[in-house]
């Protein structure tokens, strides 16, 4: 508190010591968040930020490296968003079925968070010829998945084509957000 006094205010004081002060006091239980809440709020921010952030920096390099698909977005966007003044950001938005298997496109191709897609084995499991004990973390390889040509072919899982996310597909073959009730949360 001197510290933000001194640098903010350009007065020296000593309030840290007086026990009395109103302003110390308020200042304190505004402050008064304990440890984990703190940090579960900052993982939540840096999680959001970050992830978002990688997320525009990724489908800026495709829009970069595949002119083709940059037109196809600017003609949908034209398309739709010529006369707005009709309609509610939600219904453009909706309307932009391009853009949406572009998002997912990207996201299939560079997922973002995919070593922190994890389970706990609460009881031990046999699938097919393999078992997992109990207490074992069980972690899916999601580039494995995201790459596999069973999964999203017929078109190379290796090539940029949004248009194999208008295909319906097994709901575990797309897990750039995890699945199930403790998947994080997908933006569309």
């Amino acid at each position: 508190m001197d510290a933000v006094l001194r640098c903010g205010f350009s007065f020296e004081t000593n309030v840290q010591q007086d026990s009395n002060n109103p302003y110390l006091t308020k200042f304190t239980e505004i402050l008064a968040i304990d440890n984990r809440k703190l940090l579960h709020r900052s993982d939540r921010f840096v999680a959001g930020t970050e992830t978002t952030s990688t997320t525009l920096a990724f489908c800026t390099y495709v829009l970069a490296t595949h002119p083709d698909v940059q037109q196809k977005l600017q003609d949908e966007i034209d398309a739709n968003v010529g006369d707005s003044a009709q309609l509610s950001t939600y219904e453009i938005v909706d309307n932009l079925k391009y853009l949406d298997m572009f998002i997912k496109e990207v996201n299939r191709m560079f997922p973002i968070v995919p070593i922190v897609i994890n389970r706990l084995c609460v009881r031990d499991t046999t699938i097919g010829q393999y078992t997992i004990k109990e207490g074992t973390i069980v972690q899916p390889d999601v580039y494995s998945i995201h790459y596999d040509a069973d999964l999203w072919g017929p078109v190379d899982p290796y090539k940029f084509h949004p248009e194999r996310h208008a295909v319906k597909r097994h709901p575990l073959a797309y897990l750039p957000f995890g699945a199930g009730p403790r998947n994080c949360v997908e933006p569309w």
